[in-house]
């Protein structure tokens, strides 16, 4: 009989599919665990940032932002929000989302998680990401980073848009 907690449908896993497998749902939470089904849900800090990223883009599209993308990933790189200002600047934006009470015991605001090294990674990936999508760029406005700081109490959420965190860049 195969081990239930090795398998999934049935299908017994190596012991390198099983790493794989733990490695890709690091950041998930096993809810229920029944020979080899395996329901995940996300874990409440993803959900967290989900909504905060949603709450974001509906801010920017306010403003006359188009989102181009969201949630871009590469081996290099993250990027929340990828949009188009209005005024045809390439926009790069950083959400930070944190739960009020959590950032009013810390001491800490949303757009205290940008770090110098998250900000190095982030200028990293937009760079990389305009420099592959020259089409987006233009020769007058080039790109900027902005960060989108978002404070949720209860059903509550409050918004600080920074923009052009880091000196303008151009094509």
């Amino acid at each position: 009989m195969t081990d239930p907690s090795n398998s999934i449908y049935g299908k017994e896993l190596s012991f390198t599919e099983i790493v794989a497998y733990k490695i890709i749902f690091v950041k998930l939470e096993a809810v229920t665990e029944n020979w080899g089904i395996i329901i995940l849900k996300m874990t409440e800090k993803s959900e967290l940032g989900k909504t905060g990223e949603d709450f974001a883009c509906d801010f920017l599209v306010g403003k006359g932002y188009k989102i181009i993308e969201r949630n871009f990933r590469k081996p290099w790189g993250e990027l929340d929000i990828v949009a188009m200002a209005s005024d045809k600047t390439l926009v790069f934006i950083e959400v930070k989302t944190m739960r009020e009470p959590f950032a009013a015991v810390q001491g800490l605001r949303p757009e205290d998680q940008m770090t110098a090294a998250k900000l190095k990674k982030f200028k990293k990936a937009a760079s990389l990401y305009a420099g592959h999508n020259q089409n987006l760029v233009s020769d007058k406005k080039g790109w900027r980073l902005d960060v989108v700081a978002i404070a949720k109490t209860g059903p509550n959420f409050s918004l600080n848009h920074y923009e052009n965190i880091y000196p303008r860049t151009y094509a």
